[in-house]
């Protein structure tokens, strides 16, 4: 059975704003290393920008909001590991790697895993959007 993978656009991110942050819109949002989203701030370098807030609001660290990204992303749907460490909710943003031909991970096994891309999205059907690195990147 072949598996073809079709490509994404996607041109914003859903995610939840942490509790008592304050989104304005228009303002830069960034991703925390929970993979929640965050107000930009100095001083932390862990923060990964992604886009601007589509509404201003006070987060209570449940509600999902969508952040327009600073440009269009090119993905792929991956298949999550079934073992540990699977690619989680709080990896978003983060570095994940190739399992086989169409299963992503959380773990890059010493080097032994290729880096496929960025977690950008993550579901409990075991979906995962990830950007994927163009090839000649290291």
């Amino acid at each position: 059975m072949s598996y073809l993978r079709k490509p994404i656009t996607l041109n914003s991110l859903r995610a939840v704003l942490h509790t008592g942050q304050v989104a304005v819109k228009g303002e830069t949002a960034v991703l925390d290393t929970a993979g929640n989203f965050r107000v930009a701030a100095a001083g932390t370098a862990t923060f990964k920008p992604v886009g601007t807030f589509t509404e201003s609001f006070t987060g209570d660290g449940t509600r999902t909001t969508v952040v327009a990204l600073f440009e269009e992303i090119r993905a792929q749907e991956w298949v999550n590991d079934i073992t540990t460490p699977v690619v989680m909710p709080a990896n978003r943003g983060d570095v994940v790697y190739m399992l086989d031909g169409r299963t992503v991970t959380a773990d890059p096994a010493a080097g032994a895993n290729a880096i496929l891309g960025i977690a950008l999205d993550i579901d409990s059907t075991g979906r995962v959007i990830v950007a994927t690195r163009p090839f000649f990147i290291t």
